[in-house]
């Protein structure tokens, strides 16, 4: 099919513009999910567009953004409209399909501001081959969702006995991003002079009773003593992994109520604030 008789189709399917309003949608969906972007209102800052630039600078980010796209039942029944399209081609990422690369190239979207020039940088196949179906670098890392956020602004709080300041926060969300757990984290937390200050020995028993007056705000009670020991000294349980345990515990979550209340990203500076 030649682009003369691509743009007569194009211009007859009433498909069209309901695929493109469901397009619009969904690729504003995926953006807002993973890169916390809101991409389709033309109003980027000039660190959102870095940040797509530099997502679409990796192979691995599109080609994981195009499987997503083609498992979409809207995308299946646009496809299935298309007169080159064959279905029994089960087309992958990677698969060189006409009609898929005509679907993305910069004439298909014409007069939809946004997603012609966000599809022509990001499958006009300029570069490296976009649809690589062996990707090999790492895969693309999400944007935190706010529970784990939360979860490392309380492990924050627990370590240093202090509600989490902005810039340190948004350091450790950066490090789980990277792949950190909160178990990692908490090592770091562990060895740091902060933390360490906090403590006038590492014996168990007292390390137990700083933590509940540090963390929970109160004094340890027996039982509660009795279980931490005996999870440390028997269950091999580390001295950062009950520090984890005590930021997470519902205790400790009810306490925070208040500050984490505020928590919230900021999408004009790519962070979270509270």
């Amino acid at each position: 099919m030649n682009e003369t008789d691509y743009e007569e189709f194009w211009n007859n399917n009433a498909l069209n513009q309901t695929f493109w309003q469901e397009l619009t949608q969904w690729v504003d969906s995926y953006f807002q999910q993973n890169l916390g972007i809101t991409l389709m209102d033309g109003a980027l800052t000039a660190g959102e567009e870095a940040r797509v630039e530099a997502w679409a600078s990796n192979p691995d980010n599109v080609y994981h953004y195009a499987q997503a796209l083609y498992s979409q039942p809207f995308f299946q029944e646009y496809l299935a409209t298309l007169p080159d399209y064959d279905p029994n081609d089960g087309w992958e990422p990677g698969d060189d399909d006409a009609a898929f690369d005509e679907l993305f190239s910069d004439d298909a979207a014409q007069g939809d501001v946004g997603l012609d020039a966000l599809f022509a940088s990001l499958f006009d196949g300029s570069g490296d081959d976009l649809f690589d179906d062996t990707p090999d670098g790492p895969p693309f890392q999400a944007r935190l969702n706010r529970g784990q956020v939360e979860d490392m602004a309380l492990l924050y709080e627990a370590a240093l006995d202090r509600e989490p300041d902005e810039p340190g926060l948004n350091y450790f969300v950066g490090n789980m991003r990277d792949g950190q757990s909160l178990q990692d984290i908490a090592r770091s937390f562990y060895q740091a002079d902060e933390f360490r200050s906090q403590f006038d020995d590492f014996d168990d028993a007292n390390y137990i009773n700083q933590l509940y007056e540090n963390v929970l705000g109160r004094q340890a009670d027996r039982a509660g003593i009795d279980y931490w020991l005996n999870d440390i000294q028997n269950n091999g349980r580390s001295h950062a992994e009950v520090l984890v345990s005590f930021a997470q515990s519902e205790e400790n979550r009810s306490n925070a109520d208040a500050w984490l209340a505020g928590l919230q990203f900021d999408t004009g500076t790519d962070e979270w604030v509270l």
